[in-house]
């Protein structure tokens, strides 16, 4: 990249009051420069943590970027409404597609389940998104059913306690530990 201009985007994240969110989402934006050194990445979320992307958004300085990453791994109320929203009319800036790639969030999972103590044989995708998610973690829940070939259940948050015990109780049954 000697003296070529990079492209400038920026990374949205949901954001939490949990105090380490903040260091695992820079870490991420970090591990993902390395990948992709051409494109320059701001990190901002849509709530708890700062800088939020409605701040970005204020800034005179906006227009440098040239778009916008929901960090999201389901295309929910914030990347169909709030993020366009907040956004605005800013035509300088593209808004792309949510992280539903199910295989490359499948690869990092398999990493992660790598490292964890033998499984026994069954995985529970459990997601905050809303009803309208359902169809993206059912794609990643397809993935890893093939790569794990184990049973994976999914439970969005908004299903509610009853069906996540239902499905744990099915697990439980059918020998998961």
């Amino acid at each position: 990249m000697d003296g070529a201009k990079k492209a400038k985007v920026l990374m949205v994240m949901h954001g939490s009051p949990e105090p380490s969110y903040e260091r695992i989402a820079t870490a991420f934006v970090q591990a993902w420069q390395r990948y992709y050194p051409a494109v320059d990445a701001a990190l901002c979320f849509l709530e708890h943590q700062s800088p939020l992307l409605a701040e970005m958004m204020q800034r005179r300085d906006t227009d440098r970027y040239q778009g916008v990453v929901p960090l999201f791994l389901n295309e929910g109320r914030h990347v169909r409404r709030d993020i366009p929203t907040i956004v605005g009319t800013r035509s300088s800036l593209h808004i792309s597609r949510p992280l539903t790639d199910a295989a490359a969030v499948a690869d990092v999972m398999m990493e992660r389940l790598g490292v964890m103590p033998a499984l026994a044989g069954h995985l529970l995708l459990y997601s905050h998104g809303s009803r309208d998610d359902h169809q993206t973690v059912e794609r990643l829940a397809e993935v890893l059913r093939v790569r794990l070939e184990w049973p994976v259940n999914v439970v969005l948050a908004s299903d509610g306690e009853r069906r996540l015990d239902e499905v744990l109780r099915q697990a439980r049954h059918a020998g998961a530990t």
